[in-house]
């Protein structure tokens, strides 16, 4: 009895170290998902930055209200962004 109990226990674990072999992350994968993470943060940003910009190039005199928002509302999309698809 004891014997079939450690002989499937060590079958079950030759199992998961070769499945954990075989799915092992590699550098370019993780440079993929950095490199997406990264566009799903930066591009809310960039927009909320531009989309600011001219919003305070149509008002009269110097006001960066409209810049700085809607940089402050880029970064809270792209860390969403970035939290949800690091839940996939």
């Amino acid at each position: 009895m004891e014997y079939k109990r450690l002989q499937d226990n060590l079958e079950r674990d030759k199992a998961r170290l070769d499945k954990a072999g075989r799915e092992r992350s590699t550098l370019m994968q993780a440079t993929r998902i950095l490199g997406v993470l990264g566009f799903l943060f930066v591009l809310p940003v960039i927009g909320g930055a531009y989309l600011g910009h001219w919003l305070d190039g149509l008002s009269e005199g110097y006001s960066v209200r409209w810049t700085v928002g809607f940089i402050l509302l880029g970064i809270i999309v792209g860390g969403v962004n970035a939290y949800l698809a690091l839940r996939e």
